[in-house]
């Protein structure tokens, strides 16, 4: 082993005790294994200290063919700093033989990604901080001012994974968080696409292990044509918004992978190239469903979802233990110390009195707190309006209104929300993918444009769209999705394209409720498409929840809770279902405790 590389989870130079996997092993052991930065640094072209993988590199792709490559190339995409991001991994290219199809396939992927290198950074920025999850805002908390945009030549977007190949490279989430600038005009503007090539994302194997032919496809992964092949990396990088059916996206970058294969003489006679009939990887299923995390929620063990602690990260089972962390917390980048930050949410509630005077009660909070609505549309069509005076409920003075409570999007006090969600849409029920339901309201008056532009004068606040509702439910066309897998596959690629054409930052599931009409396959079923869909997610950053029955009996026919918790932001439990107008006595509508006698109510709090 050269002098430098930290391999087998040793980043502090010592074996691990660990209890981590065979499987995990391995992957420590291969494309894990890095180069300390130091050395890294070191990497110049034809230097004969240069680790040997950089120079396989050399003696295929010399200085001369990468100008050739990328004529027009912006100027911070150098060959020094290729060079120095393929010697971070020496797991790249380390078999000289296999070396030209790597470059080749990186090479077609960074065409459709920056243009032959001409992108630095993302044209269309956007801050792309997510909370996605709770543990991702405590992981990789945004830092002020920054925006985690694509960056390099891989386009590296969201603050998570710039958390997460920050802890890569320095063992510290908040050096990229902190200052995401150098993904773009240091060495990491390629060390980003190198990450990505050797991490895997299960279900998904790394992209590395279907070029070295270590993830072998199973029967699953075969049922769904994922074979090894330049297609199946597509899936990998881009699956959710490129595959699954013809894309001139997935196309383009075949056609410049086929062009970059010729140019260095790599056959590629019989591989699979694109993805078009490709179905996504399978969470319950694939081979490439790897237990790679510790989980908090399950005494620390490895399981299969993602959480903040990597196994491939030596020192995050002691962090998932909360014990201190084998290595320093305190990392260097350019000479200067970064250390990490730990963001609070600030809670403030204003009261205000008769007379107009305000008080003012400000706390901390250890978590993030959610305060969830929901808009339903059809108050539009009543009566009402505004009146001059306003309403103090719960210490929130609120718009008072005459007439039988028409309510419209402009009068939504989106500061008193975290999170937003628009009820509903509906199934489509010949070809089982959302369905705008009220046409004339939701896009003629421009009812959901309006709702998304919340954001304009919020921008803190999540707007999520839901699906379903009781009247909506009371067909059997969700079972019939559920038990198809062909459907579900297709009502989570258009789930995409639908929620990333009306600008939402999330779904909400609100079958109601599986299983209830008798249809046994449900269960099953909605499990499946809760899985499917928070994989084909997880790339945007986006939100996925579910509201589900309160009744004991309809949760155990219906929900998997183990498996759909695992997938699933929050669960919001149906209460105000337990009490209602059948009832001859008034009481609050979802109580957190129950009143003498009562059978219904769960006490909560």
């Amino acid at each position: 082993m050269n002098p430098g590389i930290s391999c087998s989870g040793t980043i502090c130079g010592r074996t691990t005790d660990e209890p981590i996997s065979d499987e995990v092993k391995n992957q420590r052991d291969s494309a894990s294994c890095t180069l300390d930065n130091v050395a890294v640094e070191a990497i110049s072209p034809l230097s004969s200290s240069n680790p040997q993988n950089v120079k396989n590199v050399e003696a295929i792709f010399p200085e001369s063919m990468f100008n050739e490559f990328f004529p027009t190339r912006n100027a911070a995409y150098t060959y020094t700093n290729f060079l120095k991001a393929i010697g971070k991994y020496p797991s790249i290219c380390s078999d000289a033989a296999l070396c030209p199809k790597i470059l080749a396939n990186m090479f077609g992927h960074f065409q459709q990604e920056t243009a032959g290198l001409v992108y630095l950074e993302e044209i269309n920025k956007s801050p792309y901080c997510s909370d996605w999850s709770a543990w991702v805002s405590e992981a990789y908390p945004c830092a002020s001012g920054k925006m985690y945009y694509g960056r390099g030549a891989k386009q590296l977007s969201w603050n998570y994974n710039y958390g997460a190949f920050s802890n890569a490279m320095f063992g510290d989430a908040m050096v990229l968080l902190n200052e995401p600038e150098l993904v773009a005009t240091t060495w990491l503007n390629f060390a980003a696409s190198m990450w990505f090539y050797v991490t895997p994302q299960p279900p998904k194997p790394s992209m590395l292990q279907v070029l070295d032919g270590s993830w072998t496809p199973n029967s699953a992964d075969q049922a769904s044509n994922l074979v090894p092949g330049f297609g199946v990396t597509t899936m990998i990088i881009n699956g959710a918004l490129e595959c699954s059916s013809w894309t001139q996206q997935a196309q383009n970058r075949a056609t410049y992978y086929t062009d970059y294969a010729a140019k260095l003489g790599v056959d590629i006679t019989g591989e699979k190239l694109t993805c078009s009939d490709m179905a996504q990887f399978s969470a319950s299923g694939s081979a490439g469903q790897m237990a790679l995390y510790w989980a908090p929620e399950s005494s620390c063990s490895l399981v299969t979802w993602q959480t903040a602690y990597s196994a491939l990260i030596e020192g995050d089972h002691a962090k998932c233990q909360g014990l201190e962390p084998s290595c320093g917390s305190e990392t260097t980048t350019g000479g200067s110390a970064t250390t990490a930050s730990v963001a609070t949410t600030s809670v403030t509630s204003k009261t205000t009195t008769n007379s107009g005077t305000e008080s003012t009660t400000e706390c901390e909070a250890t978590e993030h707190l959610k305060v969830i609505c929901y808009y339903p549309n059809w108050p539009y069509y009543r009566n009402g309006k505004k009146d001059s005076n306003t309403l103090c409920l719960l210490f929130i003075t609120y718009p008072k209104f005459v007439g039988n409570g028409k309510y419209q999007v402009d009068d939504i006090d989106a500061s008193i929300c975290t999170h937003i969600i628009y009820s509903f849409v509906i199934l489509d029920p010949t070809n089982y993918i959302m369905k705008i339901h009220d046409p004339w309201l939701d896009i003629d008056l421009g009812n959901i444009e309006k709702f998304v532009k919340i954001k304009d004068s919020n921008p803190g606040v999540k707007l999520l769209v839901a699906l379903g509702g009781w009247n909506d439910s009371r067909m059997n066309k969700y079972s019939t999705l559920l038990a198809d897998p062909a459907k579900r596959r297709a009502f989570v690629n258009h789930a995409v394209q639908f929620i990333s054409q009306y600008g939402f930052d999330g779904l909400d599931l609100d079958y109601e409720y599986p299983a209830y009409d008798g249809v046994t396959t449900d269960k099953a079923g909605f499990t499946a498409l809760v899985q499917e869909l928070r994989q084909a997610f997880n790339p945007h950053g986006w939100l996925l929840t579910a509201a589900v029955s309160a009744s004991k009996s309809v949760t155990d026919n219906g929900y998997d809770v183990p498996e759909i918790s695992a997938a699933l932001d929050w669960i919001g439990l149906m209460s105000y279902d337990l009490h209602g107008s059948w009832e001859n006595q008034v009481d609050h509508h979802a109580t957190l405790f129950g009143q003498p006698g009562d059978e219904k109510t769960v006490d909560v709090a």
